[in-house]
């Protein structure tokens, strides 16, 4: 683990998975890690079972882009709040 804020954390996440980095995105997370696609109806649970996963939609849709509509990520006391638009054919 590192001493990061919340915040520097979910950046550290934003920016590994918007580079499709799935190593960086498991050296982020717990092996009780949760991987939920809300707009998928997915839910994945543990690190190994996410890590297939994701490691299956960068394969699936090699062109995956993503966007911030509304400026990134946003930070409060005790949540983060991010809105991605993923893309891809």
């Amino acid at each position: 683990m590192t001493d990061d804020t919340p915040l520097e954390l979910a950046t550290r996440y934003r920016d590994a998975f918007f580079a499709r980095d799935v190593d960086a995105i498991m050296a982020l997370v717990t092996p009780d890690f949760v991987f939920e696609n809300v707009t998928g109806g997915e839910r994945i649970e543990g690190a190994e079972a996410a890590r297939a996963h994701i490691a299956a939609i960068f394969a699936r849709w090699p062109d995956l882009r993503f966007e911030e509509p509304h400026g990134g990520i946003l930070a409060g006391d005790g949540h983060i709040v991010a809105e991605w638009t993923a893309r891809a054919t």
